[in-house]
């Protein structure tokens, strides 16, 4: 027996396995994922109401300072110049403090820094205490700095953070307002928006500035999670994008996660974009629905300043939530030389299938050039001795629901792979 014939009797035993386990046991179905690239396993990944799927925002963290404070150098003497970075503070103010007010807390007296930066002048005074005070949406905070013509520095030595989005309600709400008019596009209807309580359910945004954008899970998986969502309010997308456009484009991304959105430039049939983070071989337990979309918000490789969904986004969305859609379970890698591949085909509510082998996923979207329809519990052999190697193989399938609704075809369900030579 040949290596490729050992492969596929095991497959084709497993796969066997498994098509009793899952038709009779009910088991839960394999992963899948929407793009263009969704997560397969709907039962896990779809919020149970599309028409109320509820988002909270969790506190801002309290404003912090990250203050350099120096001796000018020539032209005034006896002058502090003090830079000021503050994290999480739409607004920086300052004070000196007096007799009245030694430990900075009284509310009189602050005034709007206008500028990172001012000059102190101490004249004839040995030392002086500045005051700095950082609001931000949900806190005040307030800081001390004692300055002597003694010491040569103070404060904390580094360069302070640049804010480009502020940390207020108006922020949250210009957020807001634009994800939940994309996602009902799709017709996801995300709710509520309020403070986030120790109990909220649903999707809690946290807000810093620091670190990297990411959401803990995909879709509902994310129900709950404190900081489920996290969101970088500090970085820049670049010269030419506002920080309007690149909050937002960011809130959209990351939402696309929260609604079972995987990654679309790791799909194992991108042809262009080079952030690939899977080295061609796509997510574990996703499925493929429609066409690779070059323009889709989940790509890294997508416009910084596009404040929408694309087409492809809201169409995939939409039949992932209300329409029957097919998974697949198989033998299918990222690379195989076999001649065989054996599939497993299911999805919630799907009762028959519709198939297409093809070199060229344009075909895929050709309706008539699908096979007859097919029960879902046969396992579906693939003989692909007749192709040629060296190319990319698709399996297209649309699934039939029990009513008897088709799957839409753009949003087709596949997998694919390339047939290599035989080693």
């Amino acid at each position: 027996m040949t290596h490729n014939m050992a492969y596929s009797v095991i497959i084709k035993f497993l796969l066997l396995a498994l098509s009793v386990c899952t038709y009779s046991c009910r088991l839960h179905k394999p992963l899948s994922a929407v793009s263009g690239y969704v997560n397969a396993k709907q039962d896990f990944t779809l919020w149970p109401d599309a028409g109320h799927i509820p988002v909270c925002w969790e506190a801002f963290d309290k404003p912090s300072f990250a203050p350099i404070l120096s001796l000018s150098e020539g032209g005034l003497p006896k002058a502090y110049s003090v830079s000021v970075g503050a994290l999480n503070a739409a607004d920086v103010r300052y004070k000196f403090a007096s007799a009245e007010d030694p430990s900075c807390e009284g509310v009189d007296g602050y005034v709007s820094l206008e500028s990172s930066s001012l000059v102190v002048e101490l004249g004839e005074l040995d030392a002086v205490t500045l005051c700095l005070e950082g609001r931000n949406a949900d806190f005040v905070e307030r800081l001390k700095f004692e300055l002597r013509v003694s010491d040569f520095s103070l404060g904390v030595d580094g360069k302070g953070a640049t804010r480009i989005f502020p940390p207020t309600d108006e922020s949250r709400k210009v957020v807001e307002t634009k994800v939940v008019a994309e996602f009902a596009r799709a017709g996801l209807h995300l709710t509520g928006w309020q403070k986030c309580e120790d109990s909220s359910s649903g999707i809690r945004i946290k807000v810093g500035y620091e670190g990297l954008d990411r959401t803990q899970a995909i879709g509902r998986m994310l129900d709950g999670i404190p900081s489920g969502m996290y969101l970088n309010w500090g970085k820049s997308c670049g010269k030419d994008v506002s920080a309007e456009q690149c909050m937002t484009n960011t809130a959209l991304h990351e939402m696309g996660h929260a609604v079972g959105l995987l990654h679309e430039m790791n799909r194992p049939d991108h042809d262009e974009c080079k952030k690939d983070q899977t080295e061609g071989k796509g997510e574990a337990k996703a499925l493929l629905l429609g066409p690779y979309d070059s323009k889709s918000m989940m790509s890294y490789c997508r416009d910084r300043n596009v404040e929408v969904l694309s087409d492809g986004d809201v169409a995939v969305l939409s039949d992932y939530y209300s329409k029957p859609i097919a998974t697949l379970f198989g033998s299918g890698a990222a690379m195989s030389s076999a001649d065989d591949a054996y599939f497993l085909v299911g999805g919630q509510g799907i009762a028959a299938y519709r198939m297409l082998v093809t070199t060229d996923a344009r075909e895929c979207l050709v309706e008539s050039a699908y096979g007859i329809s097919q029960p879902v519990s046969q396992i579906l052999t693939l003989d692909l001795s007749s192709l040629p190697r060296s190319v990319r193989v698709h399996l297209c399938v649309l699934g039939q629901g029990a009513a008897g609704e088709w799957q839409p075809i753009r949003s087709y369900s596949s997998a694919t792979w390339m047939r290599s030579e035989v080693l």
